[in-house]
């Protein structure tokens, strides 16, 4: 499945408002744990074909995640079903990943 990367924060919320299951990855440029990861989590989005996978720059959307510090480190993998944040973990450890991708595909 295709990895959607949203160019504004107001992108990136109406993607999150009209997709009843979306995950997003919270990355940067400057991130070396975000470009190792990012392997990880196209995998993940080939076995999650109902999600809607999206992949947000820290620095391109500051309202969205910065600003408010509700993101304080990348990378950050935050699960939204019908819109409202249900699950979230903030390191790059691939268990996490591969945890939350068993849940939703058992």
């Amino acid at each position: 499945m295709t990895i959607y990367e949203p160019q504004s924060s107001e992108e990136t919320y109406t993607k999150i408002r009209n997709t009843s299951r979306v995950l997003v990855m919270v990355s940067a440029q400057w991130c070396i744990q975000c470009h190792n990861f990012t392997h990880y989590y196209e995998k993940a989005s080939n076995k999650l074909s109902s999600f809607l996978f999206l992949k947000v720059d820290y620095d391109k959307c500051p309202e969205m995640y910065k600003e408010n510090k509700s993101v304080e480190k990348v990378p950050t993998f935050i699960l939204y079903i019908d819109g409202i944040e249900t699950k979230r973990f903030d390191s790059y450890i691939k268990t996490n990943l591969d945890k939350m991708v068993k849940n939703y595909t058992a």
